[in-house]
């Protein structure tokens, strides 16, 4: 039987979780822009951890995106992906 995992001790960047997010859904993903964002709004913490927290985000799929009207489907390796 697994036990869960401990909880995540708190970060410097967590009150600034849910901007990065609101900035991720806006197309912003360039973690040294959102770093400086974030100084400027009072962050204090390193840069390293704002690229770990976007790299996270980029992991995680995203909603699902629908091909536009009128595109061609995508291809992988010359074989279609629809």
């Amino acid at each position: 039987m697994r036990t869960a995992d401990p909880p995540t001790p708190p970060t410097s960047l967590d009150p600034y979780l849910e901007y990065l997010r609101l900035r991720r859904e806006e197309g912003k993903h360039s973690a040294k822009v959102l770093h400086q964002e974030l100084v400027t709004k009072g962050y204090c913490g390193h840069y390293q951890r704002v690229k770990m927290a976007v790299a996270a985000c980029r992991s995680t799929p995203r909603a699902s995106v629908r091909p536009r009207p009128g595109k061609p489907p995508a291809v992988d390796a010359g074989r279609p992906t629809a």
